[in-house]
């Protein structure tokens, strides 16, 4: 049987903290993810499970399309990720979610706010605006997408060179 010292790190915080064995397989996370886990399972009374997949669905999310894994022949693939919390009501399945997506949320919010501050700038035919030359608001919108898409994935392969 061969443990790691991350195994072996993981399974007395888990005793000193209390947390119970869920048999969730935390050891397919990097070290410093799995010490989030276990911190947000004994700080935030959360489910290993459910913090554990909550994370999963985030990581999958921001990376979306950037990044693609070739299967076999022509088969490729992105990182969808499609996940359902199950357990009774009430059971904290909703909180965990919140968390992991709370960087990615407000990420978006701030992307959101920048794109309103430039289009309150530029002039519209038919409304009213700054003094920009006239744009058509759709191609805005899809350009100012574009290019949130492109800094989402450049923050998350940043993000993933602190583990690979």
């Amino acid at each position: 049987m061969n443990i790691s010292q991350t195994d072996i790190c993981n399974r007395v915080l888990s005793e000193a903290n209390g947390i119970p064995e869920s048999g969730f397989p935390l050891d397919c996370f990097p070290a410093k993810v799995q010490s989030i886990i276990l911190d947000m399972v004994s700080h935030e009374n959360y489910k290993v499970e459910y913090i554990a997949t909550s994370m999963l669905s985030a990581v999958a999310t921001a990376l979306g399309n950037s990044y693609r894994i070739h299967i076999k022949g022509g088969w490729n693939s992105n990182s969808a990720l499609y996940i359902i919390l199950v357990g009774r009501p009430g059971l904290g399945k909703t909180p965990p979610l919140e968390a992991a997506f709370k960087p990615i949320r407000k990420r978006d919010n701030e992307l959101l706010e920048k794109f309103k501050s430039e289009m309150e700038k530029k002039q519209f035919p038919g409304g009213s605006g700054g003094n920009g030359p006239a744009t058509d608001p759709a191609v805005a919108f899809a350009q100012s997408r574009a290019k949130a898409k492109n800094e989402s994935a450049k923050s998350a392969d940043e993000a993933m060179k602190h583990y690979f």
